[in-house]
């Protein structure tokens, strides 16, 4: 019957909403996470630049703050697989029509100028 057929289809529907959904905030996630790896990235650089003459102190504080020294490559891994992670992300959204091709393009552009002014 329609009332069959129409209840299947929302309920199809409902499926592809919930993983757009999860999809989302996986993307979501992973942005914040790539956030937090920037600053400490960025905070890495500094203290490495800040002492750059001195290896002493820099043994020093990496023994005291070991969470913020991530070394500057593990930092770049992670940062790299996250990116890839989000790309993927992205690709699903766009082939299951939730995001416009478009608007992925100006999201990365924004985050590009934002990355590039830190």
């Amino acid at each position: 019957s329609k009332y069959e057929n129409l209840k299947n289809e929302a309920s199809v529907l409902n499926l592809h909403l919930q993983s757009a959904r999860k999809s989302v905030n996986a993307t979501i996630e992973l942005k914040e996470k790539l956030v937090i790896l920037n600053k400490q990235n960025n905070t890495l650089r500094r203290i490495i630049n800040a002492n750059a003459m001195d290896p002493d102190i820099l043994l020093k504080k990496q023994a005291k703050d070991d969470q913020t020294l991530l070394s500057a490559g593990e930092v770049a891994n992670q940062e790299k697989v996250i990116l890839s992670n989000i790309e993927a992300i992205a690709k699903d959204l766009v082939q299951s029509g939730v995001v416009k091709e478009s608007s992925l393009v100006q999201e990365k552009e924004s985050h590009r100028e934002e990355s590039s002014q830190s």
